[in-house]
C-alpha cells in the first residue's frame, strides 16, 4: 500500500485564539498524538490552526484537546482552570 504524502491528505482550517510563539507551540503539540492528525501549523496573526489529516480525525477530541491545553476553539471555550494556568503574556483574553 502507499503511504500518502501531505498534500494527499484531507486539510481542515479551524479557529484558535492565542497570541505569541508561546501559544503557537502550545496548540501544536496539543495535537501530538490524536488520531488522524498528520500535520498541524497555527498561524498567530490569523488566529487559523491548518491541519492535515486522514478519514480518522475526530473534531470533538482536537477541540477538546485545544480546550484542556488553555486554549478557545471553534468548539469549545478554555477549560478555565487551563487557561488561568498560562503565562500572564499569553493570556488572550486580556489583549482584546
Amino acid at each position: 500500500m502507499e503511504e500518502k504524502t501531505l498534500i494527499d491528505l484531507k486539510e481542515n482550517n479551524f479557529f484558535v485564539d492565542g497570541v505569541c510563539k508561546m501559544c503557537k507551540d502550545r496548540i501544536e503539540n496539543a495535537l501530538n498524538g490524536i488520531k488522524g492528525v498528520k500535520w498541524a501549523e497555527w498561524n498567530i496573526s490569523t488566529k487559523i490552526l491548518q491541519i492535515k489529516g486522514n478519514n480518522e480525525l475526530n473534531y470533538d477530541e482536537i477541540g477538546m484537546a485545544l480546550s484542556k491545553v488553555g486554549h478557545d476553539n471553534w468548539m469549545l471555550k478554555a477549560d478555565e482552570q487551563a487557561y488561568q494556568n498560562l503565562e500572564d503574556g499569553c493570556k488572550y483574553r486580556m489583549k482584546k
